[in-house]
């Protein structure tokens, strides 16, 4: 086996593979690395969106927002709405404005930010949650008459708390 002389005058390695890193790349490589980990350390931070306290929540899409607003207006704590929406919620933007609440023309990264989905449909609101009642509560409530009580143990998905009573009365 014949010995490989390089420029430098050492012998070179005969089961060098050349897909493999050499020693100069490894020195090489952290110095890049660091400029771009400086370069990175310079973006500007994203500011973060206020968070969801447990007795508020997030309801999105434009007929559920609709729905909502129509049914509980004193609920509403905060609305986030696309340009292209804003027309189709004048009315839920004036009701904040007179209530001294606040209303938000974002685009749809930052509507995406506050949903945390990207099937926002262009409004998102924030609300108040109902309050929890109790079956112990409800049970002892006065001037109750008669009354069908269904109890759903274990349902993880709420889409899919109507099966039971589906299956109840089709089957």
């Amino acid at each position: 086996m014949s010995q490989h002389r390089t420029k430098g005058g050492k012998a070179a390695n005969p089961l060098h593979k050349p897909w493999t890193k050499d020693a100069g790349a490894k020195n090489a490589r952290p110095a890049a690395n660091k400029a771009h980990r400086a370069a990175a350390d310079k973006t500007p931070p994203v500011k973060a969106v206020r968070t969801v306290q447990d007795d508020e929540g997030k309801v999105y899409g434009e007929n559920a927002c609709r729905v909502l607003f129509s049914q509980r207006p004193d609920a509403l704590i905060r609305l986030y709405v696309s340009a292209p929406m804003a027309a189709k919620f004048a009315d839920v933007m004036k009701y904040l404005a007179a209530a001294k609440k606040a209303y938000h023309i974002v685009d749809d990264t930052e509507l995406e930010k506050v949903a945390g989905s990207s099937h926002h449909g262009g409004v998102v609101l924030l609300v108040k949650r109902k309050p929890q009642q109790s079956l112990a509560a409800y049970l002892q409530q006065k001037g109750r008459k008669r009354d069908c009580l269904l109890a759903l143990d274990g349902v993880g998905n709420p889409h899919k708390r109507g099966r039971p009573i589906y299956d109840f009365w089709v089957g």
